[in-house]
């Protein structure tokens, strides 16, 4: 069954993932094409394949690393809003957030990048999300 999804609702998920950006990279009015963006969040809200919260933060993850919603610090975007989105908050998801997204030799770097350039299914970034992002329950 397909779910009806608001502008509203949209706009809402729009301004958090603008907000994680601005946090991350400081720029505001980054975005390139907001399009990108409203289409990511209407396929992820508005499908019930994505019900479930690591299914839903493997979508966003993988599609803003992917699309390029914005100009600069998608894949940063990505993996915080994927972060965010599951409430992680300990001590892994710390660990996990790359200090600087230069060094190619941190493995979350290469695999963002990796996911960046499709080099992942859906499954396989899922099966990260579940094993690597211990969630608060």
């Amino acid at each position: 069954m397909i779910k009806n999804v608001s502008k509203e609702e949209i706009n809402v998920w729009i301004k958090k993932i603008e907000d994680i950006h601005f946090e991350i990279t400081g720029n505001q009015n980054d975005m390139i094409n907001r399009g990108i963006l409203e289409h990511i969040l209407f396929e992820c809200l508005r499908n019930n394949k994505y019900k479930n919260k690591e299914k839903f933060a493997t979508f966003i993850l993988m599609e803003i690393a992917i699309n390029h919603p914005f100009w600069d610090g998608n894949k940063r975007t990505a993996l915080l809003s994927a972060l965010k989105f599951l409430r992680t908050e300990n001590e892994n998801t710390v660990k996990l957030y790359p200090q600087s997204w230069e060094d190619r030799t941190n493995r979350i770097v290469r695999f963002m990048e990796d996911v960046a350039q499709r080099e992942y299914e859906f499954d396989d970034v899922l099966k990260v999300i579940k094993d690597r992002f211990k969630l608060n329950k």
